[in-house]
């Protein structure tokens, strides 16, 4: 049965709630709506509406929040949409709360009911609240910044917003600050995280690599807010980690039993790697080192000795690069070596076995 097209394109639209038909296909400007505003504070608002021109009648258009406890008022009244693309214009007055807001400037047909067009609005409250603190080092470790202890440039403060103890996307951060020449006290360690809506939360810092927190007690400061409360002295020291280090050598173990004997050498220009994703390759981004050559200036052999120095504790895998040829006979487990670095520790012993390629015979 042949249809005319303009009662093609009516027909799946009369099959649907007429609301959600228009709905959508209206265009809103603004597409949403993100405010800060005093409490009390008034911010007026031109919002509007144009329905495209395939609707079948015209609407008295209104405009409400969607949540009743949101202060909005419509000052310009309803409006006649003759729905032929026509645009419909309102002026708004949006007052601010003590409270953050979330809501939605919907355009409603004030004749027959049903949501024509809509605008998602975010208020957060003016000026807001804030902390302010020092980061310091606390080279004694005891939790209490003493006169001669200095503060630490550099490191993120946050509101853990969410208490999931990790700096997400939407948490308020801010780094510490360097000493300022142009003033006569010295900002180093200083922050201040400014503009904060009302709540609880903790703040809490980003531990910079090779330190330890030593205060607060608990690793964070619990922060409640009111308004424009500004809380000072919430401060955060650490004190840095002594360093640890590997000490091994690689080896040529001839007759391939996985031990070293006296008449084994060790063996230069090797690489050993520390594999920090444990997947048993080397990485462009994994500390490196080669195996030493003997110097023979000095009384003992150095030859195929290594270290990594200055390594913070944690734990480690330790790898060779087999050279070309070699059939790795030490360590048995899975060929590497598994530590647990502690603060200042120096682990020896981590050695490597090799039994060279057998050598090529030749028949004349």
């Amino acid at each position: 049965m042949y249809r005319h097209p303009f009662l093609r394109t009516l027909f799946p639209l009369l099959a649907l709630p007429f609301a959600a038909a228009a709905a959508e296909f209206a265009e809103v400007e603004p597409t949403a709506l993100n405010l800060t505003l005093d409490d009390g504070g008034v911010h007026e608002q031109t919002v509007s509406i144009r329905i495209n021109p395939f609707c079948i009648r015209p609407f008295l258009v209104d405009v409400i929040a969607s949540d009743p406890g949101a202060e909005v008022v419509n000052l310009t009244g309803l409006v006649s949409n003759g729905c032929g693309g026509d645009e419909s214009a309102f002026e708004l007055e949006i007052t601010g709360t003590a409270d953050p807001q979330s809501f939605e400037l919907q355009f409603v047909d004030a004749e027959f009911g049903g949501i024509l067009g809509s605008i998602p609005v975010k208020i957060s409250p003016g000026g807001g609240g804030s902390v302010h603190g020092t980061k310091w080092v606390d080279d004694d470790g005891d939790g209490v910044r003493g006169s001669d202890e200095p503060g630490l440039a550099g490191v993120t403060i946050y509101a853990d917003l969410n208490g999931n103890g990790v700096l997400d996307a939407g948490d308020p951060a801010a780094l510490t600050m360097e000493d300022d020449p142009e003033t006569d006290f010295d900002e180093t360690g200083r922050y201040w995280l400014e503009g904060l809506a009302p709540g609880n939360f903790a703040l809490r810092e980003v531990v910079p690599p090779g330190q330890q927190q030593t205060f607060p007690p608990g690793g964070a400061h619990a922060v409640v807010l009111r308004g424009d409360d500004v809380i000072e002295d919430l401060d955060f020291g650490n004190r840095a980690l002594a360093a640890g280090s590997l000490h091994g050598r690689k080896w040529a173990d001839r007759n391939g039993d996985g031990t070293r004997d006296a008449a084994e050498p060790g063996l230069p220009g090797v690489t050993i790697y520390l594999d920090l994703n444990d997947n048993g390759a080397l990485d462009d981004d994994e500390p490196t080192t080669v195996t030493a050559r003997d110097d023979p200036a000095t009384d003992f052999d150095e030859a195929g000795l290594y270290a990594f120095e200055e390594l913070e504790p944690g734990r480690y895998v330790v790898r060779e690069v087999v050279p070309e040829g070699f059939t790795q006979t030490f360590p048995e487990c899975l060929g590497s070596h598994l530590v647990q670095l502690g603060e200042g520790d120096a682990v020896e012993g981590l050695d490597f076995g090799n039994r060279p390629p057998a050598p090529r015979l030749s028949i004349r």
